[in-house]
């Protein structure tokens, strides 16, 4: 969570146009709450509030693991690889799918509509 030091490496950084947000991939278990899949996962952290939140986690929002990052210029739109066939609707047994997340609602209130 904010302000906590990675207990693992983190890499693969995408930053917003303004410099707000940041996703990246890591490999960390204490940067949000559960994360016990021993993989590497992408994070969404906003710079202004310390708020990390988990872009790779399936509907049930356990993490389903991920890598390359990318953001949209504004910060709310994340997309990722994954082999996770859960997280791409009507696409089950894939592999090397690429994901599209937007954070939950409220998780950045000031940046989303």
């Amino acid at each position: 969570g904010a302000g906590v030091e990675a207990d693992a490496d983190s890499s693969e950084p995408a930053v917003s146009a303004d410099g707000r947000i940041v996703a990246f991939t890591s490999r960390a278990a204490n940067l949000v709450a559960g994360d016990t899949n021993g993989e590497a996962d992408v994070f969404v952290v906003d710079r202004t509030t310390g708020r990390v939140l988990r872009a790779s986690s399936d509907p049930s929002g356990r993490a389903a693991g991920g890598s390359l990052p990318g953001l949209s210029g504004d910060g709310r739109v994340v997309a990722f690889v994954t082999s996770a066939p859960d997280l791409l609707p009507g696409a089950s047994g894939i592999s090397g799918g690429v994901a599209l997340g937007l954070p939950a609602p409220g998780a950045f209130p000031d940046l989303l509509p």
